[in-house]
Parts: C-alpha cells; structure tokens; sequence
C-alpha cells in the first residue's frame, strides 16, 4: 500500500534541516540568553559571600581609620537648641562616643531626631575630625490646649508638644475638639480686635466649626461661624460706644445675622428677680 505524505522519520529529519539552516542570529540570540541565565544563577550563588565579605572589609577599613587616624567620634554640637534639653536629644540620636565616625549613619540621626514633636526640622553633619554638628529647628508653643483635663502645649501650625510640665502663664488657652488647629487663625484675627484680645481667658473650640470666646470677667462670646471678623468688628463698635463688655452679661450670642441675643449675669436676674417678688 503507498504511504501518502511524509513519513514520521523523513518529517523529522527535515524539521532538523530547517532548523540548521536559520541564520547566525537565531543562534546567536540563543546562546546569549542561555549566557545571561548562566550569568545570574552564578550572581544570585556569589551575592551573599561576596556582601559579606564586603562588610567585613569595610568594617576593617573603618577600625583602621579610627585607631590609625583618630576618626573616632569625640564631639557633639547642638545649635538651633531653645527648650530641649540635651541629654534628651543626644538619647534620642542614639549614638556611642568613640564610634568609628564613617559608621555613622547620618539619614537615621536625622530620622531619629525628627520623631520628636518638638522638632520641625534638623541637619546633621561631619566636622573633620571627630565632631558631628546637629542644627534644630524647633516648634514654639503659641497656646495651651485644656484636653480631658490635661494642659497640652501646641505649636502654631497646630502640632501638639506634649503635656505642659511649666506654667505658661503668658500663652493663651484653648479647649474643645480641633482647637490646635484652628487657633493660630483665630489669635491673628483677635490682633485687629486688642480691645477684645486682652481680655481673652479661654476660646472654646465648638463642632470643629465655631468658637466661644470666655473673657476674664466671665463674659462669654458666641461667634458665629461664618462671618467671624464682622462679629468681632461690631461688638468692638459696641464697646466703643455702649462698654457693652464691661456690662453684666453673661453672654452675647452673634451667631444669628439679623439677630443678636445678650444674656444677663446671675447677679442682675436675681436682682430683677427680687424686685418682681417684692
């Protein structure tokens, strides 16, 4: 019986000599990757040695600079520094005297530092021969926050400093959800109002929204929330013309436009509270 068509074999043998005959850079593509997988079995099996190696080297070479050549670290300059104390900066960076100075690793110095709330900003760097020099930039309290009974001390731009362990008895006081925050906003606004400023004892932060503003003499201020600085500008007129502030009140409410409502002090309603009885 004829066959029809090529045979398993002959098949075979062609697809061998199609293969043969594919050109130089078929093989050369080829072999070039079989290199290249070769080449990284081998890096990936001399990577580890060779790093360690590396390091003990390097550890070596260190040693040798700071015993041969005094590079040892001997120093620490502070500049920059206003409230922090200086034992508590040099725990927070976490180096050793007499550590080889090229061990050093500056970037987590740096790192360490700026865990502190305290601390906006800091540069650490190399004084040859044995000196590191850390300049700080620090965050200022600007107002005591009243939080659960605890008096916390905050920054301008709203960072909290921690709890306050001495009297401030020149920053202002705060208290209510989102009161750091929005503070410095406020306190620059009361700059064109000092009539109301300086009698300021407590601004009470409400909803994350608004502010009361608690006077010394017990007064208390309801702001509205929008249109603040027209409020404070019109009770400032008040005061100018009527001394509405040193009345006895208990209370001005501004949060309404069209409207404003002043609460008598206790003493005054109970004295109009007498007369009605007598």
């Amino acid at each position: 019986m004829r066959q029809i068509g090529p045979s398993n074999n002959t098949g075979s043998f062609a697809g061998l000599k199609r293969t043969l005959r594919r050109p130089a850079y078929y093989w050369g593509l080829r072999m070039g990757l079989f290199a290249v997988i070769i080449g990284l079995g081998f890096a990936v099996v001399m990577l580890v040695p060779w790093a360690v190696y590396y390091e003990e080297k390097l550890g070596q070479f260190e040693d040798y600079l700071a015993r041969e050549h005094d590079m040892k670290l001997q120093k620490i300059l502070v500049a920059g520094r206003r409230g922090l104390d200086q034992d508590e900066i040099l725990d927070l960076m976490g180096v050793i005297e007499n550590e080889p100075m090229l061990r050093l690793d500056l970037h987590a110095i740096r790192d360490r530092l700026l865990t502190h709330p305290v601390i906006r900003e800091v540069s650490v760097r190399y004084v040859e021969p044995d000196t590191l020099l850390v300049t700080l930039e620090e965050r200022l309290p600007m107002g005591v926050w009243i939080d659960g009974g605890l008096p916390k001390l905050f920054s301008h731009d709203g960072h909290e400093l921690g709890v306050m362990e001495v009297d401030h008895e020149d920053l202002p006081r705060f208290a209510g959800p989102g009161a750091p925050e929005a503070a410095s906003e406020l306190m620059n606004m009361l700059l064109d109002y000092p009539e109301i400023g300086k009698r300021l004892s407590l601004a009470i932060r409400i909803g994350h929204r608004r502010w009361n503003l608690r006077l010394d003499s017990g007064l208390e201020i309801l702001l509205p929330e929008a249109r603040m600085a027209e409020a404070l500008a019109r009770i400032t007129s008040m005061q100018e013309e009527e001394a509405i502030l040193d009345r006895d009140l208990s209370s001005i409410d501004a949060r309404l436009d069209d409207r404003w409502f002043l609460k008598l002090s206790p003493r005054i309603r109970e004295q109009l509270s007498q007369k009605e009885r007598a």
